[in-house]
């Protein structure tokens, strides 16, 4: 059971890392969520619950969401940058370097965009990319 409470903070922890080192994403990207924790604009990157695909496989299934999150009065031109960043993050969900950067610690099986959803709250524009994904941890 140790492998199925691991493999969500592992997903996080590599895709983090992998946006966080991109130069085309400008916003922060943090691991997590929790709005008011972080300073805005930022990209967070939560991942779901996962379940064990078939027994003993070490193979797991589960959810990942990639939330842009903008302060409407951070920037003059908020609605462009945010699109720029919400379309940069999902190129890079969709680049063969993911699965690169993933590999180091586990291996992707597959990562599917399941939905996109925006709303505006009272300060800020949130765009969520929600993800299926199915990986292995190699680290265990």
């Amino acid at each position: 059971m140790s492998s199925l409470i691991q493999i969500p903070s592992l997903v996080e922890s590599n895709i983090t890392s992998y946006l966080s080192a991109l130069s085309a994403i400008s916003y922060p990207v943090f691991q997590s969520f929790g709005i008011s924790e972080y300073s805005l604009p930022c990209v967070l990157v939560k991942a779901g619950k996962f379940s064990q695909m078939e027994v003993n496989t070490g193979v797991f299934q589960g959810s990942l969401a990639v939330s842009v999150i903008s302060q409407i009065d951070d920037v003059s031109n908020v609605l462009n940058t945010h699109d720029e960043i919400v379309g940069q993050s999902y190129e890079a969900m969709q680049d063969e370097g993911l699965n690169t950067a993933f590999n180091d610690n586990g291996q992707m099986w597959f990562i599917n965009l399941d939905s996109i959803d925006q709303e505006k709250q009272d300060r800020a524009l949130i765009t969520i990319l929600e993800y299926s994904i199915a990986c292995q941890n190699l680290t265990i």
